[in-house]
């Protein structure tokens, strides 16, 4: 399928811009042009979530074609900050993630802070010494997924940023796709219930809450449906 254009992808809490790789490398062959970001959140304990969305603007300016933006997990908050206003984005996509109210705390799903570390310097994260051997996930994850996490240790990511309650609503002044795991607890009932009715365009997939690691394709055929 021939088609051109610009793909922005917003890693998740604790993540890299290496988990995207298997998003990123069938998008490139499609002749989209790829920037993985790499948030602010992630490497600075004094980083907030507005530093990530000025990133994340930074980088739809600078982008020279039609822009497709999409987050997992946590970086989907970070697209619903966005200020569109001037920017051409085509679409959103948001990846096990579902966009929120302003304002307003969205519902918490079911995170096991056992194996979350809080450090002193006032950040967070997954325990590596847990994750990905011990995890729930681990015994079904693809062998060279498990190599990608072993050689890509879960990062730090600042609890400002991650507490941080929407600020705007950019999924109302663009084209949106919500993906969501079938199987994904991270996503309250209340809240995947209000994404299908709200957002014309939401997608289930057979998947948990790690949809870029074991569903790829879907993202894929959502960014590349937008940009064809």
């Amino acid at each position: 399928m021939a088609t051109s254009g610009d793909a922005v992808l917003v890693h998740g809490g604790w993540g890299v811009p290496a988990d995207w790789r298997w998003v990123e490398d069938p998008l490139v062959e499609r002749g989209i042009s790829v920037n993985a970001l790499d948030l602010p959140s992630h490497r600075s304990p004094h980083a907030t979530k507005a530093d990530d969305v000025g990133l994340l603007r930074d980088a739809v300016a600078g982008a020279p074609g039609p822009t497709v933006v999409a987050g997992w997990s946590y970086g989907g908050t970070v697209l619903t900050d966005l200020d569109v206003d001037g920017l051409d984005v085509v679409r959103l996509v948001y990846v096990a993630s579902v966009p929120w109210r302003v304002n307003e705390p969205a519902p918490v799903g079911e995170i096991d802070f056992s194996h979350v570390v809080f450090n002193d310097d006032g950040t967070a994260v997954l325990d590596n010494d847990w994750f990905p051997d011990s995890a729930p996930e681990a015994p079904t994850m693809p062998a060279d997924v498990i190599d990608h996490f072993r050689s890509h240790p879960r990062r730090p990511i600042s609890i400002d940023a991650w507490g941080a309650p929407p600020e705007r609503a950019a999924w109302q002044d663009v084209d949106t796709t919500v993906i969501l795991g079938r199987d994904d607890d991270s996503i309250p009932e209340a809240q995947r219930q209000w994404a299908i009715d709200t957002i014309p365009d939401v997608r289930i997939v057979d998947c948990d809450h790690f949809i870029p690691f074991r569903q790829p394709g879907a993202i894929v055929d959502a960014i590349t449906e937008a940009l064809h």
